[in-house]
């Protein structure tokens, strides 16, 4: 597991923070020159970049870091590949990953002003950078991690920062038990033994719709709703929970908007519900505490009847689910939670996996009691 950390580099004096610039700006041009020149020869399998391929390009950076360079470069030409529309990529950001050849970081620091010091070297030109910096809270949170060697500076504008990289080693849950996720517009996510997060998921995303894409409003709504997905994945309750079970959903605007099956006003909202972003936090939050993600197939599990298994799209209306063979109600986005666990638990062809343990046509589902005739 790696965590990351960044703390701001801007307390060191104007010399060096000029010279870090200049070491960003000759490092991205380097890295462009040569997507330039595997992209022009074809050349898209390897790792490192050849000694006639780097005397091509003139530089004044150490032979170190143009290594660095090209193995990056080889990286995002492989990456571009992999897309339907194969266009030469261009590297625009203003990034450097330096390892252990070209960096020492210092915790304890003789100066009672700053407590990190990096110490940057085989720059090039016999250039030597040490760069003060602070500890913050973000970052004390990783004090009994292990500390990575590899770092990454970065230039967002006129301010610099590093990337200080964490990693800890936790154990899976070898004990307890399975909770389905079903994610959403209306609500973040529903989980199978009955927890509902992020219902005021649609009030910050029309906030975003009502702004103009290239104002600061509009950015700060962003924000503010990636803020509010945070707040509301920490809610999640993992206590004595081994699994958890969510639906790949990596293609649902692109199907959606292939088979116009939505307005494109509810389109328009569509676009800022962030599911990447979603998966990428609770990923985070299982990963911190040993517990397992899974990814199943969604098919009909917002249709599938959790009681009786009847699939049909008229048991679903809205917010709400009503099986058109038993009468089972429900909260639509539970009883797919519900499908998502059974799914997992059976696989995608085995047995029914319900376990069911019925008393008058009532039972339990994981935990969960359901009453088809409520």
């Amino acid at each position: 597991m790696i965590r990351r950390a960044t703390i701001n580099l801007n307390d060191a004096n104007t010399n060096k923070i000029a010279n870090l610039k200049l070491v960003i700006e000759e490092y991205s041009c380097l890295v462009n020159s040569y997507i330039g020149i595997l992209w022009e020869k074809k050349m898209f399998k390897g790792t490192y970049i050849t000694p006639d391929i780097q005397r091509e390009v003139p530089t004044w950076l150490s032979a170190r870091l143009q290594q660095c360079a090209g193995k990056q470069a080889f990286q995002i030409v492989k990456s571009q590949r992999k897309n339907k529309i194969k266009t030469k990529p261009l590297f625009e950001k203003r990034t450097v990953e330096l390892d252990e050849r070209f960096c020492k970081i210092d915790f304890d620091p003789k100066t009672r002003i700053f407590d990190i010091w990096l110490n940057l070297t085989s720059l090039g030109s016999k250039l030597k950078i040490i760069l003060p910096s602070h500890k913050h809270y973000h970052f004390n949170l990783f004090k009994d991690w292990i500390v990575k060697k590899a770092i990454r500076i970065r230039q967002e504008g006129e301010v610099l920062f590093a990337d200080i990289f964490f990693t800890k080693e936790v154990p899976l849950k070898t004990e307890g038990r399975d909770i389905g996720i079903d994610c959403g517009y209306k609500k973040i996510a529903v989980t199978s033994s009955g927890q509902f997060l992020g219902t005021e998921l649609p009030a910050y995303i029309s906030k975003i719709t009502k702004k103009f894409r290239a104002s600061k409003g509009f950015q700060r709504a962003l924000k503010t709703k990636n803020e509010y997905i945070n707040k509301e994945v920490k809610k999640l309750k993992l206590d004595n929970v081994k699994n958890v079970v969510v639906e790949d959903l990596k293609d649902v605007k692109k199907y959606t908007k292939k088979n116009k099956t939505m307005s494109s006003k509810f389109m328009n909202k569509l676009q800022y519900w962030n599911y990447k972003y979603f998966l990428g936090k609770l990923e985070n939050i299982c990963e911190v505490v040993g517990v397992q993600l899974h990814k199943i197939n969604p098919a009909y599990t917002s249709q599938r009847c959790v009681v009786c298994g009847n699939t049909h799209r008229s048991n679903r209306n809205g917010e709400m689910f009503e099986c058109t063979s038993c009468g089972y109600t429900s909260d639509a986005d539970q009883n797919a939670s519900l499908n998502i666990l059974n799914r997992f638990t059976a696989g995608e062809y085995g047995p029914c996996a319900q376990k069911l343990k019925f008393v008058g046509g009532c039972g339990y589902i994981q935990g969960v009691y359901i009453c088809p005739y409520k």
